[in-house]
C-alpha cells in the first residue's frame, strides 16, 4: 500500500511492526522531490503508529483530500482488527435472524400472524420456530386474552443472541486496544470519528472556505 501524497518508491506500509500500521521510508532516486509537508514526523522513518498520526501528523493542515485517502486506507485494517467472529454453533441463519428480528419490532405474535408478516408459508415459519424454541431462543406463551392463542416471543438467551449478531465490532478486541492508548488519544479518536459521521450527515453545516 502506498502513502497518499508521497513518491510510489517513497513510503511503504506494514502491520507487524508496533502492534499497528508502520510507515517505512526508502530515499528517492535522482532528483525525485517529497511533496512541501515530507516535513511531517513520517520523514524520520521508523514505526510511526496511531498515537504518532494523532499528536504528530495530523493538524488543522491537513487537507480534507489527504486525509479521506488516510481513513479509507485504514478503515479496512480496523475492520479485520476489530470485526466480531462468532463460531458455527453462535450463529443465526437468515431465516432465524429475520423471525427474531421481526419479532422485536412486531412483538408477540401467532405463527400463523409472523407468516403473514413474512410472507411465507405457516409450515415453514412452523419448522424455524420448533428449531428456535428448541435452541431456547424463542418460547411459545398464552396470549392473556384469550387463552386459546398461543404466542411466540424471545427468551432472555434469543434476545442476547440477536444483540450479539448486531455487533458489527468486538467490543473486548475494541477495549484491549483503547487501554494502549493515551488518554488524550481515546478521546480525540472518539470525538473525531463522532464528527466524521455527523458531517456525512446531509443537515451537516458546510464548512465555509
Amino acid at each position: 500500500m502506498i502513502r497518499p501524497g508521497w513518491p510510489s518508491d517513497s513510503w511503504t506500509i506494514s502491520g507487524a511492526s508496533c502492534g499497528s500500521l508502520a510507515w517505512t521510508r526508502s530515499e528517492p532516486r535522482g532528483d525525485e522531490r517529497l511533496p512541501v509537508d515530507a516535513a511531517d514526523p513520517h520523514r524520520s522513518g521508523g514505526c510511526i503508529g496511531i498515537d504518532d498520526a494523532f499528536d504528530r501528523s495530523y493538524d488543522s493542515a491537513v487537507s480534507p483530500t489527504r486525509a479521506a485517502a488516510d481513513f479509507a486506507a485504514l478503515f479496512p485494517e480496523a475492520y479485520l482488527a476489530f470485526h466480531r467472529t462468532r463460531p458455527k454453533g453462535r450463529r443465526l441463519s437468515a431465516q432465524s435472524s429475520a423471525v427474531l428480528s421481526h419479532l422485536v419490532l412486531a412483538g408477540p405474535l401467532t405463527v400463523t400472524e409472523l407468516a403473514r408478516h413474512l410472507s411465507r408459508s405457516q409450515s415453514v415459519c412452523t419448522e424455524i420456530v420448533d428449531q428456535l424454541e428448541a435452541k431456547g431462543l424463542l418460547a411459545r406463551l398464552a396470549d392473556s386474552r384469550d387463552r386459546r392463542r398461543r404466542l411466540v416471543w424471545l427468551t432472555e438467551s434469543g434476545h442476547a443472541l440477536l444483540a450479539e449478531e448486531r455487533e458489527v465490532l468486538s467490543h473486548e478486541r475494541v477495549e484491549a486496544a483503547m487501554a494502549r492508548l493515551p488518554d488524550r488519544t481515546r478521546a480525540s479518536l472518539v470525538s473525531g470519528l463522532r464528527a466524521l459521521v455527523e458531517a456525512a450527515s446531509p443537515h451537516h453545516p458546510r464548512r465555509k472556505s
